[in-house]
């Protein structure tokens, strides 16, 4: 035992709570890294690891600082030498103070010592860890000995759930969970992925050309109109982003009757598996799209009406939404490159 330090017991361990736990994991540079994940920190923080490991507590006290060591067992190496662990805390600022980089079996540790009931006899944890007992005081551990008992819980059947959604279409909250929740309004429905689980859920034949006689009857006229009015701003609607998914359209159509395999980068940018990246050409096309519009209609005298997603229930997997709408037919091809031009007109 180190001086000045005194035996670990139930009666003189720090009190560690959950905000104590969570300001100093938080503010502490080893475990706000940005590639780590987390899991290595989780593995630590279990109880089935850290009760089984720790052994040897001392604590030491000087005014309101809290100074509490350990040695812990490594899991994988348990004849190993223990690795010495130290924690300091402020009791009066109810404060972790510091710790070293694999303070997270002890630190949790101890929130699980602070949390337990007070009992009237007093436990002393100075002694050799569960874990190091392994081969010579423990010839043998069991299976059921690796961790707690689970038992059994009773479940509530989603009472929780229709309470706190009831509470939400009350107060009218929109949030994340509404989302999946809440009823589809009807040109929502005709976005491929409601359809599909509309389909999966009414039939049992998922035939594919049962899946598209499905969608043909789903995709009434009326609906096609209401999306195409919805989707009116185009790229600046979510609802224009949702019915293209998984859908084949205009601009891809010509490269869908070329594609002859059935995992092309085709099907995965269809299907949103895909990043479409932005080339220079392209910004620009959409930076110019509604000056190169309005100067076609002033050339050539023409009324361009905006035109939203172009739905027919004859071919639902196929959709279309033009950059505008008039009696004749162009297309707005703009050269990236000055030298261009005259090959362009």
């Amino acid at each position: 035992m180190d001086e000045q330090f005194e035996k670990g017991q139930s009666n003189n361990l720090p009190k560690i709570d959950g905000l104590m736990v969570a300001d100093y994991l938080s503010k502490n540079s080893d475990f706000v890294a940005a590639e780590m994940r987390g899991v290595k920190m989780q593995k630590s923080a279990r109880e089935g690891y850290g009760d089984d490991a720790i052994g040897y507590v001392q604590v030491k006290r000087t005014g309101d600082t809290c100074t509490v060591k350990c040695r812990i067992t490594p899991e994988h190496r348990v004849r190993s030498k223990p690795y010495h662990c130290s924690l300091e805390c402020d009791e009066k600022e109810r404060e972790i103070m510091s710790g070293c980089k694999h303070a997270v079996a002890f630190l949790m540790w101890l929130h699980r010592r602070s949390e337990e009931p007070s009992t009237t006899s007093i436990k002393c944890y100075w002694k050799k860890s569960k874990l190091a007992g392994i081969g010579t005081t423990l010839k043998m551990i069991k299976a059921k000995d690796f961790g707690t008992t689970r038992h059994d819980t009773q479940l509530n059947e989603g009472v929780f759930l229709d309470k706190l959604v009831s509470k939400l279409r009350e107060l009218q909250v929109q949030c994340s969970l509404m989302q999946y929740i809440s009823e589809k309004k009807e040109v929502e429905k005709l976005s491929i992925h409601y359809l599909i689980c509309v389909f999966k859920k009414s039939c049992t034949d998922l035939h594919v050309d049962k899946f598209i006689a499905f969608c043909t009857n789903e995709m009434t006229e009326s609906r096609c109109i209401e999306v195409k009015k919805a989707t009116m701003t185009q790229a600046d609607c979510n609802l224009w982003f949702e019915v293209r998914y998984g859908r084949i359209t205009a601009s891809k159509i010509h490269e869908a009757a070329q594609c002859k395999t059935k995992d092309s980068s085709l099907v995965e940018e269809v299907f949103g598996a895909l990043k479409f990246k932005e080339t220079a050409a392209v910004k620009r096309g959409k930076l110019l799209e509604n000056d190169v519009r309005n100067e076609v209609s002033r050339v050539k005298n023409l009324k361009i009406t905006n035109s939203g997603f172009f739905l027919n229930s004859k071919w639902p997997m196929i959709g279309a939404s033009p950059d505008g709408l008039t009696t004749d037919c162009y297309r707005n091809k703009m050269s990236l490159q000055g030298k261009n031009v005259k090959s362009v007109l």
